[in-house]
């Protein structure tokens, strides 16, 4: 989770000459013990690149994420537990983190439980491994994403009030709903994907003595 002001420092992830030292965001594997509100609007950074233009920068990993979204949210998630050192808890505790704890198999074997959970929540688990990424490296919603997210809610909204047997309005304000989700959750995925790599290429893995004192 990002830091607040008036909390107390975190250990240093990752520095460069161009960017400030990025905080460890949370105890690796560890769920929050109580209700943290998260203001990812005033983290200091920006995506490496926009929605639009995963098109151009990860177009391979777009098309398996349009052809194949459970596989590309899984390949996805290894990667960033990989990088960050994180063992993998069941939505990396941004959902439900009670009841995460509760879940059998998350350490005994976390491939199996990942892969049911990008295949029986995809839109939570895209979403956890956007957020895991985002809290990592301080990285803000960008416009287009927090616009897309409204128009979402307003469509979902607009279902549920006009539901009703034979609503046309209902069946209109769910299918824009959906078709929002299936162009944008794919371009969610391939831009985390790129901010991986950027962060590989820039800063590298994290260093060793600081990922073992995470995971104590």
């Amino acid at each position: 989770v990002a830091n607040h002001p008036g909390t107390s420092p975190r250990l240093s992830s990752s520095c460069g000459a161009d960017r400030p030292c990025r905080p460890a965001t949370r105890m690796a594997g560890e769920a929050p013990t109580s209700l943290v509100i998260v203001d990812r609007d005033a983290a200091p950074h920006k995506w490496a690149t926009g929605l639009c233009g995963t098109v151009c920068r990860e177009p391979c990993f777009l098309v398996l994420s349009c052809v194949c979204f459970p596989c590309a949210i899984v390949q996805l998630r290894r990667e960033t537990l990989a990088m960050t050192n994180t063992p993998y808890r069941c939505f990396q505790h941004h959902f439900l983190p009670c009841c995460g704890r509760c879940i059998p198999g998350q350490r005994v074997c976390p491939c199996c439980c990942m892969v049911l959970e990008a295949h029986c929540c995809p839109v939570l688990s895209a979403l956890a491994t956007r957020y895991e990424i985002q809290d990592q490296f301080q990285i803000k919603r960008s416009c287009l994403e927090k616009t897309c997210v409204g128009v979402l809610c307003l469509c979902d909204c607009f279902a549920v009030c006009c539901r009703c047997k034979d609503s046309c309005c209902y069946e209109v304000g769910h299918a824009l709903a959906h078709c929002l989700l299936c162009v944008v959750l794919p371009c969610m995925v391939a831009q985390g994907k790129h901010q991986l790599g950027v962060e590989k290429k820039d800063h590298g893995q994290f260093e060793p003595a600081l990922n073992a004192a995470l995971i104590q």
